[in-house]
């Protein structure tokens, strides 16, 4: 009797720790902010994705359709929640709320980036002719793909790439004609980021101003000009308060990136499938944005035409004296950077060989 009673009890055992590994885990918030739900084999997440600027625009539309896109491909095991206009991250808190896991994915520009990394202000280099957006696009991600040091750098900080692009080319849009550095003297330009450390290096005062404030600050003459791309313009409607079109060549000035980064915790608790999904999703989206650019180019400089606004197109000759300011730029960056033991000048080499490569 003795060992009958013994055997129902091994098996009563049995039985309940086979139930209680069927159950599964119950759903837990991640330290890095993501959820995650163990339903049999398959774990589901509810990540966040933030950007500052209004949904309504290629970026915002560009998101909603990655999420949507990473649910489909994922057969529902990922949700992507979007936040825009600065409704769940400041614009300057971007990247310390991703890294903290207040998002796990994030729209970044160039502004945000400077001044928190010194190696990847390789995408923010200085060029009087930048190549079409296209091109730079192609430029950046082979870059971040070769040379793992970029995404390292981010890493420190507790966030990763998921992906890259180039902003179209820029040009001074302001209220007077600009043709040779010594014309933005005294001048107050509204800029950020590395743009910000050229015009101060040619005696202009860089100021920077938010997004909502671009017109208004245009309009009422609190800054001069704003070194910008045209999208910008259209997307703002900044040709109405601006006069002068000062075009450093066809397709704009110097380099600058656009990109999405993601939450370092949160980009090591996902499956390698999920991960390649994630990367293809904000690849997809970016060069949504860098279609749609092409298309608002076009109708900024058609809508300035129609104002009656000017076009000064910078002689070869001109643009010459720019660049020679802008390479002064460029080999401090290579300086101070290659003190703190980074491979700049490796990188800038880099960049020029692609740069030929893919601008044909």
């Amino acid at each position: 009797m003795k060992k009958v009673r013994s055997l129902l009890m091994v098996s009563l055992l049995i039985l309940t720790l086979t139930l209680m590994g069927c159950t599964g885990k119950p759903a837990t918030a991640d330290s890095d902010g993501s959820q995650a739900v163990d339903q049999g084999s398959e774990q589901k997440y509810e990540l966040n994705f933030c950007y500052f600027g209004p949904a309504m625009i290629p970026p915002g539309q560009a998101a909603e359709g990655a999420a949507k896109m990473v649910e489909e491909k994922t057969n529902g095991r990922v949700k992507i929640n979007t936040y825009y206009s600065e409704s769940l991250l400041a614009y300057g808190d971007t990247l310390t709320g991703t890294a903290s896991g207040v998002t796990d994915i994030a729209f970044v520009d160039g502004g945000l980036l400077s001044g928190q990394f010194d190696l990847n202000m390789i995408f923010t280099r200085f060029l009087p002719e930048a190549p079409p957006q296209e091109a730079s696009t192609k430029v950046f991600r082979e870059l971040i793909r070769t040379y793992p040091e970029l995404n390292e750098e981010l890493e420190a900080k507790g966030v990763r790439w998921l992906s890259i692009m180039s902003t179209p080319g820029e040009h001074l849009h302001g209220n007077k004609e600009v043709r040779v550095p010594d014309d933005v003297k005294g001048m107050k330009v509204a800029c950020v980021g590395e743009p910000a450390v050229w015009f101060k290096s040619l005696g202009a005062a860089p100021i920077g101003v938010a997004a909502g404030d671009f017109y208004m600050s245009l309009e009422r003459g609190l800054v001069d000009a704003q070194w910008m791309f045209w999208p910008v313009l259209e997307g703002f409607k900044l040709y109405e308060v601006t006069k002068y079109h000062n075009l450093f060549g066809e397709n704009g000035s110097n380099l600058n990136l656009m990109g999405y980064i993601i939450n370092l915790n949160t980009w090591n608790s996902l499956p390698k499938d999920i991960q390649d999904i994630l990367v293809e999703a904000y690849d997809w989206a970016g060069d949504q944005i860098v279609k749609a650019n092409g298309e608002e180019i076009g109708m900024a400089i058609e809508n300035a035409k129609k104002r009656g606004n000017i076009f000064v197109e910078l002689t070869s000759e001109e643009l010459a004296l720019w660049a020679e300011t802008m390479e002064a730029v460029n080999q401090e960056w290579i300086k101070s950077t290659e003190a703190k033991g980074k491979p700049a000048q490796k990188l800038y080499e880099a960049l020029m060989e692609l740069l030929k490569k893919y601008n044909t």
